[in-house]
């Protein structure tokens, strides 16, 4: 898990583009939940426009057998829809507060002052010690913000705009500055050799299968569900060293009056070579759905 001071309840933000990003978080906020702090997700956008894969095929048939229900649907019904799949699979990790902005994605604006002021407005309210969110430049050019449209990247870059807007006193609105204490970048979209922090979550993957499978607007099954878990949280949990895990970038180098190590690198450091094996090579596709370790 990621190191904290375990004195002080910690408050998390997780700020994506679309209602689905949250999904490569899941488990370290499960995480920090059962250990006293508290996480609020917010999603930029309702994902409409990336995420409505009933259109497409739908605009794939002869236009002789298109339904009208579905090109005739507005675009609030499929916002709702999908604003119900965030607040479902966010419940099913504890996080109770999961809110979607009202705007539309793809792309995200980034000049937008409507976004801005409302993520701002967020800020204010949560005063997170944690953002979780995109990186704002896309792989692999590490540091160099995004030269095209990506709703990922944009989403970043918002986020990094408004908390350079909260860090700055607002006499008028009676706002104290508010620094974040570290920002991490969700890693998921990124080569291993990129990601600062690998966060086992294990115990959380029977719950990462379901959660995935809940986003029935997007077309997903049990099956792909599971092959989709296998292939991102499995491959960073192999060079994470352990079964699953979840992969996050730092925004910046961190500071300590000591050098540090986690529980898991102390474990892994005295595991016999048959240990170690075993520990990478959990497999969740072999046990029941819901089967939570």
């Amino acid at each position: 898990m990621i190191e904290a001071n375990e004195s002080q309840p910690l408050r998390l933000l997780t700020v994506t583009a679309h209602p689905h990003d949250v999904t490569y978080t899941l488990g370290t906020s499960a995480h920090h939940i059962e250990r006293g702090d508290s996480v609020t997700v917010v999603s930029l956008s309702d994902g409409v426009t990336t995420h409505d894969e009933e259109l497409e095929d739908e605009m794939r048939k002869p236009a002789s057998e298109r339904r009208a229900e579905i090109l005739q649907r507005p675009r609030s019904e499929q916002a709702i829809r999908k604003q119900g799949e965030l607040e479902g699979v966010c419940a099913l990790f504890g996080i109770e507060d999961a809110r979607v902005l009202p705007f539309p994605d793809n792309p995200l604006e980034p000049s937008s002052s409507k976004i801005l002021s409302e993520l701002t407005d967020v800020l204010h309210e949560i005063r997170p010690h944690i953002v979780i969110t995109h990186a704002p430049y896309n792989y692999p050019y590490k540091n160099m913000t995004s030269l095209w449209d990506n709703d990922h990247s944009l989403a970043g870059q918002l986020v990094a705009r408004a908390m350079q807007r909260a860090a700055q006193a607002d006499a008028g609105r009676g706002r104290s500055p508010l620094h974040v204490a570290q920002v991490y970048y969700i890693g998921a979209e990124f080569g291993w050799t990129d990601i600062d922090l690998f966060v086992d979550i294990s115990d959380q993957v029977a719950r990462r299968i379901e959660a995935e499978a809940l986003y029935e607007t997007q077309g997903h099954t049990s099956e792909f569900s599971r092959k989709r878990i296998e292939a991102f949280a499995g491959y960073h949990g192999w060079f994470g060293r352990t079964g699953y895990a979840e992969a996050f970038i730092r925004e910046r180098a961190q500071t300590s009056d000591y050098l540090t190590v986690t529980p898991n690198d102390l474990s892994s450091a005295t595991q016999t070579g048959r240990e170690t094996l075993d520990r990478i090579g959990q497999f969740e596709s072999g046990r029941a759905d819901g089967d939570a370790r």
